[in-house]
């Protein structure tokens, strides 16, 4: 099993055992399987709705927080982990680990935000082109504000996540070569920060989308398709804290904090809970969905005592 099914199953057996001893602990621990992660349709969204994250003080996420020791760069880790902002020394987490793989502490996640941008124009046959309104034209004039605006961003970041990235994931327009295109759109993907609210750069972008809608003959309009929450939880919450005292001990090798690009399902509970404290811990690779996945068995047998321990410790 890979990817999160591991930590799942972890999960799963620690809440098994945990359940014999149920007696000493003082307060409840509940298991949730979510699905539809990436589609945010399904899963922890209608959980949400059914008021099951509303009372949760603490939420330990399953997903992979490892990476495998052998090919690890050999540099400072700002530079060497592309998408997770370290702010330990790589080389003295490698030197202190005498395990297959360096785990880490995600506390923090980016949000994802993604849009269509159509531009509406006329088309019209390119031996007449003066009777046409060019929408890829107006399109590539957004585009070039667009980056701009994106740019005004870079100066904002956040200690564990970094600044704002934004991608335009795909373009298309026109009809047929000898044609002015009439139509045109394009999609960007945004990874946010808490720092600079998604809310902010819908309305920036809307504005824009005015602006050039007042000079140009071509209509832009802004359909936003994905809203999922930026999570940070601190490092010093009594999760964090427990999770990094046992973590250490059982995987017995240093746990440093981090912040990722990558989004988990948290994103849905923090919409109605946003004060509960979020870690992100299981066995795994944290650069999941690649070729050949695996996970170290040593370490998924270790994560199951690493969740027995945790929960009794947080429900002592």
């Amino acid at each position: 099993m890979t990817d999160m099914k591991s930590g799942l199953m972890a999960a799963a057996i620690a809440m098994v055992n945990l359940k014999k001893q149920e007696s000493k602990l003082n307060g409840t621990f509940k298991f949730y399987a979510t699905v539809g992660e990436e589609s945010g349709e399904i899963g922890a969204k209608q959980m949400v709705e059914l008021g099951l994250a509303s009372h949760i003080d603490a939420l330990l996420i399953g997903e992979p927080s490892g990476l495998p020791l052998v090919g690890l760069p050999k540099n400072h880790s700002s530079e060497a982990l592309p998408g997770i902002v370290l702010q330990e020394n790589l080389d003295e987490l490698i030197v202190k680990n005498n395990t297959q793989e360096q785990h880490f502490l995600e506390i923090a996640h980016k949000g994802a935000l993604s849009y269509q941008v159509t531009s509406e124009g006329r088309a019209a046959h390119s031996s007449m082109p003066e009777l046409g309104i060019n929408a890829v034209e107006a399109l590539l004039v957004f585009i070039s504000q667009q980056k701009k605006y994106f740019e005004s961003l870079t100066s904002i970041a956040n200690d564990f996540l970094g600044t704002t990235t934004p991608v335009i994931t795909e373009i298309s327009g026109g009809e047929q070569p000898n044609t002015v295109p009439g139509h045109a759109t394009m999609t960007v993907f945004i990874r946010t920060i808490p720092e600079v609210s998604q809310e902010l750069i819908i309305r920036n972008i809307e504005t824009i989308i005015n602006q050039l809608n007042d000079t140009l003959s071509a209509t832009l309009r802004l359909d936003v398709t994905i809203k999922h929450a930026p999570v940070s939880s601190s490092p010093e919450s009594r999760l964090s804290q427990i999770a990094k005292n046992v973590g250490e001990k059982i995987l017995e090798q240093k746990l440093p904090f981090i912040g990722v690009s990558g989004g988990t399902d948290a994103s849905q509970f923090i919409k109605v809970n946003p004060d509960m404290a979020v870690l992100v811990f299981g066995p795994g690779n944290v650069t999941a969905h690649q070729v050949n996945e695996f996970v170290y068995a040593d370490m998924y047998h270790k994560f199951i005592k690493v969740y027995e321990e945790i929960v009794s410790q947080y429900l002592a």
